[in-house]
């Protein structure tokens, strides 16, 4: 067989060549068409890969993708994650990392911790700006409950009660707590400007 193919092969013309492969590839077995495939495609270049990928069915690609990224070094999966994220908005990156999460407020504190103080506080304060005057009085509430700061006359008052109450009772010490956090803003504005980390 060999010593008929050295014969016949050197007498076709390209196109004749290509179609003869074609004809018996199609009648290989399937085991070994696939590693074929497989060999062919670790022989490719990188660019190369990419631009046979780009002629693959839009399903198929959409199928197989997620599996690849599966099987990527753990090393490149945060560069990966990275690069899927860059062209989402902001809302669609919240749902990612609240939708994927397990620990998502543990997720944020890192956030915060990678942050950094400066970052800590800006946060805080865009965090403030959004919520009414009920929910930061509940907020300076349990603060000052658990720093031991409470007015006294508030440990007597029903806790459901204790929300309206904190609004009148303990105004001096919302005030002078509001006034400290205001103070320490002042003193730690050069500290406000904060750097996002590159993890790529």
């Amino acid at each position: 067989m060999g010593k008929l193919a050295d014969q016949i092969i050197p007498q076709l013309n390209h196109m004749q060549k290509n179609f003869l492969g074609l004809l018996f590839f199609n009648e290989l077995s399937s085991n070994i068409v696939d590693d074929m495939v497989a060999q062919q495609l670790s022989m490719m270049s990188t660019s190369k890969l990419a631009s046979v990928m780009e002629n693959v069915d839009q399903e198929a690609c959409d199928g197989v993708l997620p599996l690849l990224v599966d099987g990527v070094n753990p090393e490149l999966r945060s560069s990966i994650a990275c690069q899927l994220m860059a062209d989402l908005d902001t809302e669609e990156k919240a749902g990612v990392v609240f939708t994927t999460s397990e620990n998502v407020m543990e997720v944020c504190t890192g956030v915060a911790e990678y942050g950094g103080r400066a970052f800590k506080k800006a946060l805080i304060r865009n965090l403030m700006a959004s919520e009414d005057s009920d929910f930061m009085d509940e907020i300076i509430f349990n603060h000052l409950k658990k720093t031991n700061r409470m007015v006294p006359e508030l440990k007597t008052i029903p806790e459901h009660k204790r929300s309206t109450a904190t609004a009148s009772s303990a105004d001096d010490d919302f005030t002078s707590c509001e006034a400290s956090l205001a103070e320490d803003v002042d003193k730690e504005d050069e500290e406000d400007d904060y750097e996002y980390l590159d993890f790529q």
